[in-house]
């Protein structure tokens, strides 16, 4: 029941009654929403990706989450003296405004969970936290 009211939206009474005005009206959870999308195909006989992702806070009212954070990529491998070479080259963005105001380190930041979007310290979803522009260059 408490993953459904988290999915739907639904909304808790913060000061513990069964019914509250709206000014005492919290969202249970973390309100995220993400997207990604991934495309592999060959291309003259090599194999290829691109991809992108975008999240953010699902509290806009226009049907859309606000104060996203972005990563696009593309992917390759390739046969190089008898080894197998992925080369990956990725964006990411995690600087957003954070609704009104402009602030800093507020993407993986919470009012409800202190700790932010993290798991035992470690971000989550990105390398780089709070406020990172970033290309990265894979060779494996």
């Amino acid at each position: 029941g408490d993953f459904i009211d988290v999915i739907t939206g639904q909304t808790t009474c913060i000061n513990g009654n069964e019914n509250c005005d709206s000014q005492l009206e919290s969202k249970i959870g973390n309100q995220l929403a993400g997207l990604d999308i991934r495309w592999s195909d060959t291309l003259f006989s090599h194999p290829y990706a691109i991809y992108a992702s975008t999240i953010g806070e699902d509290a806009s009212s226009q049907f859309k989450p606000a104060d996203r954070a972005y990563l696009f990529g593309a992917q390759t491998t390739q046969r190089i003296y008898d080894q197998n070479v992925l080369v990956n080259v990725e964006y990411i963005d995690t600087g957003v405004s954070c609704g009104e105001s402009v602030e800093e380190n507020c993407y993986y930041e919470h009012s409800d969970y202190k700790s932010g979007y993290r798991y035992h310290g470690r971000t989550i979803g990105s390398t780089f936290d709070n406020d990172a522009q970033s290309v990265v260059l894979t060779l494996l």
